[in-house]
């Protein structure tokens, strides 16, 4: 039992624990932090008994999460959890027949992923857990509204409703392959974050690689080029229209990316990855022999000019071409490319 009352300014007084991430932290001396116990990295429980003035969104935060948990926990009920070579996977019931598919999907990729761009395979089974689309934004709290998928230290994704198999599953693949190069890379980091445009160009291009994508078009609003710094944070923490910006200029880079170096160079700066590597962009193209800025200073000159669409154009009809030949939707890739890029 314990007591507390304000301190002397009239703000809350309170108490945290916490087990502290010593990669992060070091493995002695003090660490400073408020009642919250909020360490990246760490596990902690705080007691505060007041709603600070300064803190009433972390009040709501706790509140959103506290009904996100009561959500798990009704779809408990209703799910069963089977497990392959590197995957636990927990459903709905409902949703048994989509599973030998989704398995499939899944060891695929991760076989695809190490085999061929030195991805590193976690000792530990990738957990996935997959939710009726109308109960994903109330179990997944920390996903945004608009996401399709989301990788938190699990793999959640919703089943698209009224939609035939076949469909739900080409969706699928795309997700999946998409969280799962998070799910990878997450690890080969001790969970630490690498630059946001990177971790999400790589998996725009990974997504694509077998069953191929819509080409890339550029937004009627282009707007200036994001700087460094915005590439490098979290885009889940911004607003929509943001993010958007955001993940349409990563996968424009990776494009672009991806002509200069090629698959080799993604691989050679996959298995770079570590848990002390230094988690910068300019840093991380060291290991390609260039610099980012420079790099990032010729794309935003693309993508506000106009020179972009033709230096990219063959690029895309070439990706497109190797995934329409097993397409029943675009037996003609250029008529899937942009307008500006058809003979």
């Amino acid at each position: 039992d314990f007591r507390m009352t304000p301190d002397g300014n009239g703000r809350a007084d309170g108490i945290g624990f916490a087990l502290l991430n010593s990669a992060n932290y070091g493995n002695t001396g003090a660490v400073f932090g408020y009642e919250e116990a909020n360490f990246a990295g760490s596990l902690g429980v705080g007691f505060d008994i007041y709603a600070n003035g300064e803190n009433a969104d972390i009040s709501k935060q706790f509140r959103d999460r506290l009904h996100g948990l009561r959500n798990q926990a009704a779809l408990l009920a209703q799910q069963k959890t089977e497990q392959s070579r590197h995957f636990l996977i927990t459903f709905n019931i409902e949703h048994n027949d989509l599973i030998g598919p989704i398995f499939e999907i899944l060891e695929s990729a991760i076989d695809e992923y190490a085999n061929s761009f030195g991805f590193r395979i976690p000792e530990q089974l990738v957990e996935v857990i997959l939710y009726p689309v109308q109960k994903f934004s109330g179990a997944a709290t920390s996903a945004p509204t608009w996401a399709d998928g989301i990788f938190d230290g699990r793999i959640r994704v919703p089943i698209p409703a009224k939609q035939d198999s076949s469909t739900i599953i080409g969706h699928l693949e795309r997700v999946l392959r998409h969280e799962l190069v998070h799910a990878l890379i997450s690890p080969m980091v001790d969970f630490r974050r690498i630059p946001t445009w990177f971790n999400e160009a790589l998996a725009q291009k990974l997504e694509c690689r077998t069953r191929g994508c819509v080409p890339f078009r550029f937004p009627t609003v282009r707007g200036e080029f994001l700087k460094t710094e915005e590439l490098e944070k979290a885009f889940v923490e911004l607003p929509k229209a943001n993010a958007e910006k955001a993940y349409t200029q990563s996968r424009y880079l990776g494009a672009a990316l991806d002509q200069r170096i090629g698959e080799d160079g993604w691989r050679t700066m996959i298995m770079k990855l570590s848990p002390t590597s230094v988690r910068k962009s300019e840093a991380m193209f060291k290991d390609v022999g260039f610099s980012f800025e420079t790099f990032r200073g010729q794309i935003a000159k693309r993508w506000s000019d106009g020179e972009n669409q033709r230096h990219l154009c063959s690029k895309l009809i070439i990706m497109v071409a190797s995934a329409t030949r097993s397409s029943v939707h675009d037996p003609d890739p250029r008529a899937a490319a942009p307008s500006s890029c058809r003979a």
